[in-house]
């Protein structure tokens, strides 16, 4: 469990990195996503009042489009 919440943090911490255009960043927050951190696949679901959650509701947050940047906040803290 140490392990899949590292690779979530990081995962976390390299978001800006994936910086795309605004049309893509309307696709995802609107469909969602699924990302793959130690061998597990996480569900991520954007609501359109700039909530976000995930692993069943255990990771809620809030998030924002900045030009090409998804910016995100969330109750997640590593262990």
């Amino acid at each position: 469990m140490k392990r899949f919440i590292a690779c979530l943090a990081l995962v976390a911490l390299a978001a800006p990195a994936f910086a795309q255009p605004s049309s893509t960043l309307q696709a995802l927050t609107t469909k969602g996503m699924v990302m793959e951190a130690g061998g597990m696949e996480i569900e991520v679901t954007y609501k359109p009042d700039g909530t976000f959650t995930a692993m069943d509701d255990q990771v809620t947050g809030k998030w924002r489009i900045d030009g090409d940047k998804l910016c995100t906040s969330s109750n997640f803290s590593p262990a």
